[in-house]
C-alpha cells in the first residue's frame, strides 16, 4: 500500500490540497470473530508469501497464529514493518515505509494522547504550560520515543539515511540558511504530530515544503480522539514543484 492508495484523490489533488485518511486505513477494526480470524490469518499469509519473494532468506519466527484478537492485530502490524523494511532494503522503495510510519505514529499518537490527559487530569503534566501544551509536548516526545524504538526494532536505520526522526532538515535556497524539525522524515515526504489542525499557512508547514529533501508529502497526524478525520496530508504546492 502507498500513501496514494491511502489517501484517496491525492494523485489528482491540486497542489497545496489537504485530502483525509482513508478510514479503513488502519486496517481490520470489527469485532473478532470466526470470520474475522480466518480474515487476518489469510492477510499474514499474504504478507508472508510477498517478503518471502522479496528475500527468499527471511523466515517468520512465529510460534503459531494468534489466539487473541490483539495478537493478531499485532502480528498484522509486525509483518506490514517487515515487509516495508523488505521492500526498502532489497529494493530501494521507501513508499510501503512511509505507510507503516504513518500507521506507527498515529498508533503511538493516539496512545500518548490518553495518557497524556490521565496523567494531566490527576496533576501529573500541570505547570507553567497550558492543557494543550503539556499534553501536546507529552505526546510529540512520546510518539519520537516510541518510532525510534520501532525503527531500531526493525533495523530502519541500516537500510535507508532517509528515514529519521526529530532531525533538522536545512533550506539552503534563501538567502539566509535555516532548517525545520519534522517528527519524521521517509523520504520525500514529511511527518508532523500535532493537536492543533495546521495547512499551508503555517509557518511550520511551509518550511517543511522549502526544505532541501523537497518532500513531495507532509502528513499531519492528529490523535483520533480528536475527531474524524483528525489526520490528514498537505501534498507539495504547485508553485513549489
Amino acid at each position: 500500500m502507498t500513501l496514494e492508495q491511502t489517501f484517496p484523490g491525492l494523485r489528482d489533488a491540486p497542489g497545496g490540497a489537504v485530502i483525509s485518511l482513508l478510514d479503513n486505513a488502519f486496517g481490520i477494526t470489527a469485532p473478532a470473530n470466526e470470520d474475522m480470524a480466518k480474515t487476518t490469518q489469510e492477510r499474514s499469509a499474504y504478507l508472508i508469501s510477498q517478503i518471502k519473494a522479496l528475500d527468499p532468506h527471511w523466515t517468520f519466527q512465529s510460534l503459531g497464529f494468534p489466539t487473541t484478537w490483539e495478537g493478531q492485530k499485532n502480528q498484522l502490524n509486525d509483518l506490514r514493518m517487515q515487509r516495508a523494511a523488505a521492500f526498502s532494503r532489497i529494493e530501494g522503495d521507501l513508499r510501503p515505509m512511509q505507510v507503516e510510519t504513518m500507521r506507527a505514529m498515529q498508533g503511538l499518537a493516539d496512545k500518548a494522547y490518553s495518557k497524556a490527559v490521565r496523567l494531566y487530569d490527576a496533576g501529573a503534566l500541570r505547570g507553567h504550560l497550558s492543557k494543550e501544551q503539556a499534553i501536546g509536548r507529552f505526546v510529540d516526545n512520546e510518539v519520537r520515543r516510541g518510532l525510534r524504538s520501532i525503527y531500531e526494532d526493525y533495523k530502519i536505520k541500516e537500510v535507508s539515511k532517509q528515514v529519521r526522526v526529530n532531525r533538522r532538515e536545512y533550506g539552503t535556497s534563501a538567502p539566509e540558511s535555516s532548517y525545520r524539525i519534522p517528527d519524521a522524515r521517509v523520504g520525500d515526504v514529511a511527518y508532523d504530530v500535532t493537536l492543533s489542525p495546521k495547512s499551508l499557512k503555517s509557518p511550520q508547514i511551509r518550511g517543511f515544503f522549502n526544505a532541501d529533501f523537497r518532500p513531495q508529502l507532509v502528513v499531519v497526524v492528529r490523535p483520533r480522539q480528536l475527531g474524524r478525520g483528525s489526520s490528514y496530508i498537505i501534498n507539495r504546492p504547485e508553485a513549489g514543484k
